[in-house]
Parts: structure tokens; sequence; C-alpha cells
């Protein structure tokens, strides 16, 4: 599709003359009479032209304030002037109003008007690609603002609904009557429930980085029998009676809940009270 040039004169040789040049060297030229009738045409255009060319010298609007209208409401329309030799002001009312950076003297040199022309295509073609990059560009840091806020959601409810979990756990633990622990391989107290803690006459929350026979009976050591080990290689033991020194016994049973995929506790410990120290 061949570039398309919007020409403004009031000249109607001249127009004939442009349109012939550009006709020849593949570009597609429409023309306008003044600038009133050039508005119209810009207002009504679908595509706009890339390019207008047009005349300073001009009844009714000058090309000075025509191309300043041009420039306020299609900015992204190059803007070329065509002035007399004797328009010297009128390229720094260009300048200065209308944003123009590219003159042609008439009588113009045609490889040089051409040289102007194929130059302000260019602009323009750069000008929409990066437009539409910004757009592309804003498109995405919305779809990625959209998506980040939509993670954060995500996590914010899954972070919810972790310490809920984490809190039911806790409390259906601690309901329980009978002592409860998570342990690691070397026997040091990850999670433990109230009555894990009471046995020991130690505060639950004091429990964590604890040896898990600390406190209990008096023992320096794990309890005898203690069927963690077998737990943590492997096993599945049965549960055990075991009398300490001080005379109380339970029952304990090693659950293996080791997870190769991360570090954590090696095993829950659970326990059953069989007889008390009498007072």
């Amino acid at each position: 599709m061949a570039d398309l040039i919007l020409l403004v004169d009031d000249e109607p040789n001249i127009l004939r003359a442009l349109v012939r040049l550009l006709k020849r060297r593949d570009f597609d030229a429409v023309t306008a009479p003044g600038a009133p009738e050039a508005l119209d045409m810009l207002a009504a255009a679908n595509p706009l032209p890339k390019v207008i060319v047009s005349d300073y010298r001009m009844p009714r609007m000058d090309g000075v304030e025509f191309l300043a209208q041009v420039r306020q409401r299609w900015p992204h329309v190059q803007r070329v002037l065509l002035t007399g030799q004797a328009d010297v002001k009128a390229v720094e009312q260009a300048v200065n109003e209308a944003a123009v950076d590219r003159f042609m003297s008439k009588p113009w040199e045609e490889m040089a008007l051409l040289s102007v022309l194929r130059s302000a295509v260019r602009q323009h073609d750069l000008e929409q690609e990066r437009q539409m990059l910004d757009r592309l560009a804003r498109q995405r840091l919305e779809e990625l603002r959209v998506l980040n806020a939509s993670l954060e959601a995500k996590v914010a409810e899954r972070t919810e609904l972790f310490a809920r979990t984490k809190r039911t756990w806790e409390r259906t633990v601690d309901a329980l009557e009978d002592p409860v622990a998570a342990v690691s391989a070397d026997r040091i107290v990850e999670r433990a429930n109230t009555a894990f803690a009471r046995a020991r006459g130690l505060d639950v929350k004091g429990m964590p980085q604890r040896a898990c026979w600390e406190g209990l009976g008096g023992n320096s050591g794990p309890c005898p029998g203690c069927t963690l080990d077998a737990a943590v290689a492997g096993a599945t033991p049965a549960a055990v009676e075991i009398t300490l020194p001080t005379g109380i016994t339970f029952r304990h049973r090693a659950q293996s809940i080791a997870d190769d995929r991360a570090a954590g506790p090696a095993a829950v410990c659970l326990m059953r009270e069989l007889t008390r120290r009498e007072p």
C-alpha cells in the first residue's frame, strides 16, 4: 500500500505538479485547496495521511496556523511547510508553534523534496511503531499487575489456611489427655501438646528444642525400651510399656513421619501413663 500524502495549497497548478511527481514515485496523494478544507478532510479521514505538505501563504488560514492545529489534533502526522525565499519569519513561527522540522523552498528541487518526504514517512512509521510498543508494554504491565495481585491474594489465602490448619492441629492435639510430641531422630522435641509438657512439669512453649526425655521421672537419658530408634529406621514397632526409676509406668509407641523431601520431625511419640506415683 502506497504511503498517503496530503497536499495543501491554494494554487491548483502547484497541486497538480506535486501530484504528478508523487505518483511517479509510488506515493498516494490527495489534495485540499486550503487549510479549512484540509481540516475537514482530516477529521473524516480513515486512514489519516502519513505526511502533510502545506504551503505557507494561503488565504483564510496560513500554513503555520494550519499545521499547529494538525499538531494539536493529530500529532503523529508529519508536517512539511513550503515557504518562499522571503518567508524566513514563517520558518521560525513554524518551528515554535507547529513543531515543524521539515521545510522546502518554492520552487522545489524534485530529489530534495522526495528525500524530505521519505524521511517524514520513516519518522511517521517509527512513531507509530513506538506507540504500538508502548501500548503493548502498558498492556503487559497491567497483565503482570493483575497476575501479581492474584498471586498475592492466593498466597495470603493459603497462608491464612495454613495458619488455621496449624491452630486447629494445635487445639486438637492439646485437647488430648495423653502426651503427644513430634521429635527429631536425635530426640529433640519440635512440637508437643500440653499434656506432654505437663507430664514433665514444663510449659508447653518451652518444650521445643528440649530432649523428649527431659524432666520425665528424673531421666538423664532416653527412656529404657524407647521405640523411637526402630521407628526412625523404618520399622513399625509395637507399643511397649516403660517403667521409669520413679515407678511410673506408661505405654509408649513411636511412629515414623519422616519425609525424604524436606527436613522435619522424624517421628511422633505417643504416651499413655498407666500408673502414677503416689504422693
